[in-house]
């Protein structure tokens, strides 16, 4: 139990500097204290100074720079066309087209290292800042690559090879459950990800626990039960080696061999709990990045949680805790599953009803096909089995919005978890009920629109090189411009999963400044898959009031360049002024200045995303703006912002703030 405790307060250690320092902060006091009363001054001394070394842990940044630029390592990660490369103590990202290195190949690599830069988008997954929490921040550029010892185990030659004997399809069904590998070009995997039903396409601890518990038992039939145990691990040991790097699958086989251990060689000297803490804390001290990622908590933390009060519960033969169980995983969950469209799907629960019986045995006849002789006959049909079944849920789903999760509101959703499973397994189910209760009462006032009627913000949306403004005044919603990609649908992937988050239902305004791609491009997306009312975009429309926002357009002038026909709004909310500059040029700037000799602004939308066209010196002097809001693209084409503008709002004082550096921008 002691260990269990030194953990949380190296986690919190770890987490106090990195992650909501203030929120943590608050969190590692009260444990402290709490400390102090259950164990005594002593223990929470010790405590405090686990809880530095975390600190201290976190803080350190190894970085390996030879002059020659020559890096000797070894790839711990190969991707399609990535890898990631440890060397001199640190962890580069090399890109690599066609990828053919393997994890455990030591290479020799000649380049340049860099800051990791990447383009990323709001609402959209942010592979920099993927890279950043497992512990990589920089890459090597234009890589020369010398191989000096190739691993003869091809993990992922041999997958490649024994995939190929199935339907395409099914292979993406294969490659999820198998190896926790998903192409989202692949049909099949977009409909999960839809359904939010990803985790039931992994393979977890609760799939390897069925199949290590039922090969136990058969091989129990004529072995003795330790001999059983310790067979069934030996005999998925080489399904190991293809997922070993999976958090969760590694955890299973340490706590269960050791486990094993303790009750033969140890006579049960320790507690399973002080066996998982002890884990836990060697996951973290071989790689203490483990603590910024889902997987880590989703593995250890229900793990810890039902072994923190027991899991007698488990061995009943009472249907109602048979039922109790998923569900309580499913809660658990929840918090993980919503963060890809912030909604929960009430049907999941059935979902995982209904799949996990159906992937089961799927996931056996797999594991015979690749380790033992292909089984086409029997895996293509099950597999579409099972797109047919996903098939069937996408048309009958619903989704109910949850909006953002407050990190205190998350903590207190886990204690009401942690004490309802606590009376379930101490048998109170009069209590447990009406604990449950208030656990839905707590998932309704996540979902219950009760912010649109007291928040009000302006957000400018990071939507890449580009613009679009959501000036929301609690149940009013305005958009100014949409952006646009034509790479992806920044409407459906960007702008709609923004609004859910915010608890935004429809849009009462659409503002187009000018026709340009990156100014409208998502409109007509926009339009079709969410509500719309109304849509501006002529000069002629202003002044506009929308709820308490008036707007007023500042370029009523006849030019024939279309960016210089770009609206410039200025409007006065959250004791604010605003002015939107669309992609006006300096001939503009002038024209509007002559006529608005008064103009100021506190928040200004630079123009034409800082490009040295716009934003003269002596408009910014002028307008005299408190902050500077640039809209732009990370590494973009055109070179914006310009040095020009950049050097003209710093010697006028002006604070700068850009998307690409920022991410989406947020005044309340």
């Amino acid at each position: 139990m002691a260990i269990f405790f030194l953990l949380i307060a190296f986690i919190f250690g770890l987490l106090l500097i990195e992650t909501m320092p203030i929120f943590v902060g608050i969190l590692s006091f009260l444990y402290i204290t709490y400390l102090v009363f259950r164990k005594g001054y002593k223990f929470a001394i010790l405590g405090i100074i686990v809880l530095v070394i975390g600190v201290i842990i976190s803080q350190i940044q190894l970085t390996h720079n030879p002059s020659d630029y020559i890096y000797q390592g070894i790839v711990i990660e190969s991707k399609q066309n990535y890898l990631i490369y440890l060397s001199g103590g640190e962890k580069f990202y090399v890109a690599i087209e066609n990828n053919p290195y393997e994890i455990g190949d030591f290479l020799k690599i000649i380049g340049k290292p860099q800051l990791i830069n990447f383009t990323n988008y709001e609402s959209r997954f942010d592979f920099g800042e993927y890279l950043r929490l497992k512990g990589i921040g920089r890459e090597l550029l234009t890589p020369k690559i010398n191989t000096i010892f190739a691993t003869p185990f091809r993990i992922n030659s041999i997958k490649e090879r024994i995939l190929a004997n199935f339907a395409e399809d099914v292979q993406a069904i294969l490659s999820a459950l198998l190896f926790h590998e998903r192409d989202y070009s692949s049909p099949f995997i977009q409909n999960i990800a839809s359904l939010n039903i990803v985790y039931l396409f992994a393979i977890s601890g609760l799939y390897l626990n069925f199949l290590l518990r039922g090969t136990k038992y058969l091989l129990s039939l004529k072995l003795s039960d330790t001999l059983a145990t310790f067979l069934s691990y030996l005999l998925f040991f080489p399904y190991l080696l293809f997922v070993f790097y999976r958090v969760s699958i590694l955890r299973i086989f340490l706590y269960g061999i050791l486990k094993e251990l303790n009750k033969v060689v140890l006579k049960s000297k320790f507690s399973n709990l002080t066996i998982l803490s002890t884990l836990a804390t060697s996951f973290l001290l071989v790689d203490y990045h483990l603590i910024y990622q889902s997987s880590f908590y989703i593995s250890f933390g229900i793990a810890f949680l039902f072994q923190f009060v027991g899991i007698t519960f488990f061995k009943e033969k009472n249907n109602f805790q048979k039922i109790a169980v998923p569900v309580l995983i499913y809660l658990c969950l929840i918090p993980f599953s919503s963060s890809f469209d912030n909604a929960i799907h009430p049907f999941a629960i059935i979902y995982q009803f209904v799949l996990f019986p159906i992937n089961l045995p799927f996931i056996c006849l797999s594991l015979i096909s690749f380790f033992i002789y292909p089984l086409p006959f029997l895996i293509n049909p099950y597999g579409l089995f099972i797109q047919k079944t996903i098939d069937l849920f996408m048309k009958a789903d619903l989704k109910i919005y949850l909006g953002e999760w407050i990190p205190l509101f998350l903590l207190f959703y886990y204690l009401v978890i942690f004490y309802a499973l606590y009376l379930l397994e101490s048998r109170r189910k009069h209590h447990f009920y009406r604990t449950s209760l208030f656990l839905v009462i707590i998932l309704l006032f996540q979902f219950l629109p009760i912010k649109n009627y007291v928040s009000s913000g302006v957000y400018f949306i990071n939507v890449g090189q580009g613009d679009a403004i959501l000036l929301k005044d609690k149940s009013t919603a305005i958009l100014v411009d949409t952006g646009g990609s034509t790479y992806f649908d920044m409407a459906v992937e960007v702008l709609i999963p923004f609004f859910r988050k915010k608890g935004v239902d429809d849009i009462d305004c659409l503002i187009i400044t000018h026709d340009d791609f990156d100014h409208s491009g998502a409109k007509n997306s926009l339009i079709e898959n969410f509500t719309v009312k109304e849509c501006y975009s002529n000069s002629d429309a202003f002044p506009l009031k929308i709820g308490n926002i008036e707007m007023v357009n500042l370029n009523n002038y006849d030019f024939s360049d279309s960016n210089d026909c770009s609206l410039v709004l200025y409007f006065i909310f959250l004791g604010r002024k605003f002015l939107l500059m669309g992609d006006a040029s300096k001939k503009v700037e002038k024209e509007i200045l002559n006529d608005n000799v008064q103009l100021t602004c506190d928040i200004l939308k630079v123009g034409h995303h800082g490009s040295n066209t716009s934003s003269s010196y002596d408009f910014i002097k002028s307008v005299m703006p408190k902050e500077a809001v640039i809209s732009v693209g990370r590494n973009n084409y055109y070179g914006h912002p310009s040095e020009e503008v950049l050097e003209t709002l710093s010697k006028l004082g002006v604070k700068i703030r850009r998307t690409d550096i920022e991410g989406t921008i947020v005044y309340t």
